[in-house]
């Protein structure tokens, strides 16, 4: 599209709920307990619960694309992209990229300068919303950081990871967003600060010794797999989020190209610490 100069095309499908399903959806059994459940902390039980029923519903699509509307709207993030991923049906970009915790995201942003739709977009791909996220790597919470990247972020930041705080909305959104701002002052590049989210700056630094003039390129040579999907997906995302949150950003040429500020160091609050970041 940016080469041809067309604008970017969004092949939106979303879920017109169906009021008898949903009814049914609100006095599901299953339901029901995946709500309580979550109440009571039960987060890995309630998804087990949705997805055997979404198990159940594989050959009638119509019934599970409403579930993934009722699971939307009912604030289960996770398990309605997972069902949608599942069945590559990638249209509705309603449910598949949600805005949960925009007062988090709202704050983060305006704590650290960093852009929502960069936020949400490393949300996104990190955790699909789910703030009790753990990887094999114990990177944890929304915006999934291992314990020593948050320790430095709290560290530079004043705020407190006591009582499982990397696991609360409003305390790994800030951190989590302070290490993109990081990141991208030591950068100046989506593209690079990206890749160092996912694998780290110090690889980062050894991949700018080839290619940087050209960086589609750079982004096409990126070693590693994982990290060369993960930054076109927040190339790609970034686009997404855009449109749900009505802002205009830059092509995708041009953040890789450098003309983007990903952060406004106008608004951001001076880091408390003295201490590398890195």
């Amino acid at each position: 599209a940016d080469k041809i100069k067309q604008a970017y095309q969004f092949h939106a499908e979303p879920t017109r709920p169906i009021a008898g399903i949903q009814h049914n959806f609100d006095n599901n059994a299953a339901l029901i307990r995946a709500k309580a459940l979550l109440r009571y902390g039960e987060a890995l039980n309630a998804r087990r619960e949705i997805l055997r029923l979404a198990d159940r519903m594989q050959s009638d699509l119509l019934r599970q694309r409403q579930l993934t509307y009722w699971l939307h709207k009912n604030g289960f993030h996770f398990e309605a992209i997972y069902i949608l991923g599942k069945a590559r049906d990638w249209n509705d970009i309603d449910v598949r990229f949600p805005t949960p915790y925009n007062r988090q995201v709202a704050a983060a942003s305006q704590r650290t300068g960093t852009d929502a739709t960069w936020i949400y977009a490393i949300m996104r791909q990190e955790s699909s919303m789910n703030r009790f996220a753990k990887s094999n790597a114990k990177a944890k919470g929304l915006m999934q950081l291992i314990p020593s990247t948050a320790r430095r972020m709290a560290n530079d930041t004043g705020l407190s990871l006591s009582g499982g705080g990397i696991y609360y909305a409003d305390i790994n959104t800030i951190l989590g967003a302070e290490y993109l701002a990081q990141m991208f002052a030591r950068y100046g590049n989506i593209a690079l600060a990206s890749a160092a989210y996912n694998a780290g700056p110090g690889r980062v630094d050894r991949w700018q010794l080839r290619d940087m003039d050209d960086m589609p390129i750079w982004v096409e040579k990126i070693p590693f797999n994982e990290t060369r999907r993960y930054v076109k997906r927040i190339l790609e995302y970034q686009h997404v989020y855009a449109k749900h949150l009505g802002k205009k950003i830059p092509t995708v040429t041009e953040r890789l190209n450098g003309r983007y500020q990903a952060v406004d160091a106008a608004r951001r609050v001076p880091v408390i610490s003295t201490e590398s970041a890195w």
